[in-house]
């Protein structure tokens, strides 16, 4: 997911704070840009969604129709863009329906809502998330600009999880290829010159760079016994080798697109022949 860019200034020795929290420090010889590595609730798409909301004075069937229409588990309840009643929801529709009567109002059918800042630490959001189901987010202005849910926390968590999962995935595929048919003496002949002290007991102890080295060599190569193009494979090995770097590198914008669809495809493909050579 991009970040948003931060504001520079032209004045000398001027320091200003950005919309993404950024601090930037300017000289006239150089810019130095520091950016906040902390994660916020505003830097989810959520976080810049306004949110489908009702009136306090809607009626029950209004409220439960816009719910199964969207598949939502509650709505906002809101005079204002920037006035907010509470929070209607299955549950606090079901509680009072159980304890009072059949209520004719959204507004006699709601609970607290849970209002958080833009800039509010994600880890935090989702202590409240849990505690709460959803919480709404407040941006500069003072309107309501989100909502976060237990649903868009599990979505967020997966794509910021999923390249490092793969990574993991495809490492442990090309290491048990390399385990028991490459010798631990041809293991240390490819190794970087940076890490050649360091002891080799098996592939677990070579980099990402160490396993392209290693199947680079047509020797290596023919003892895994694979049916397939050396060049190729290689070739894709490198791509996420690079991929690799930037993940690790935590690149400020992120893993595009393409680059978690190779680290996808090519881990399906030591999936497959992981099934096929089982």
């Amino acid at each position: 997911m991009n970040e948003p860019e931060p504001q520079t200034s032209t004045a000398n020795s001027e320091t200003s704070v950005a919309a993404s929290d950024g601090l930037c420090l300017t000289d006239s010889a150089t810019t130095l840009v520091t950016i906040d590595p902390t994660h916020r609730v505003g830097h989810l798409n959520s976080a810049r969604k306004k949110p489908v909301s009702v009136k306090p004075t809607a009626t029950i069937p209004e409220a439960i129709m816009l719910m199964m229409s969207h598949n939502f588990s509650q709505l906002p309840v809101m005079r204002s863009t920037r006035t907010v009643e509470g929070i209607f929801s299955w549950r606090s529709l079901a509680q009072k329906v159980a304890f009072v009567g059949s209520p004719v109002c959204v507004k006699d059918a709601m609970e607290d809502a849970v209002i958080i800042d833009w800039n509010r630490s994600l880890f935090e959001a989702a202590r409240l998330v849990a505690d709460s189901d959803c919480v709404l987010i407040k941006d500069l202005d003072g309107t309501i600009s989100g909502i976060l849910t237990s649903y868009d926390l599990s979505v967020s968590f997966a794509e910021r999880s999923e390249p490092f999962l793969l990574l993991e995935q495809i490492e442990k595929h090309i290491r048990n290829h390399i385990d028991g048919k490459i010798s631990l003496s041809e293991m240390r002949e490819v190794r970087d010159s940076l890490d050649a002290g360091q002891k080799i007991s098996d592939a677990s102890n070579l980099s990402f760079g160490d396993y392209v080295r290693i199947l680079q060599k047509s020797v290596c190569w023919r003892k895994l016994g694979l049916p397939l193009d050396q060049k190729l494979f290689i070739d894709k090995l490198d791509e996420v080798s690079d991929i690799r770097n930037k993940i690790m590198h935590f690149d400020p914008n992120g893993l595009a697109p393409e680059d978690l669809g190779k680290l996808r495809e090519f881990a399906g493909l030591l999936r497959q022949i992981q099934e096929v050579i089982k």
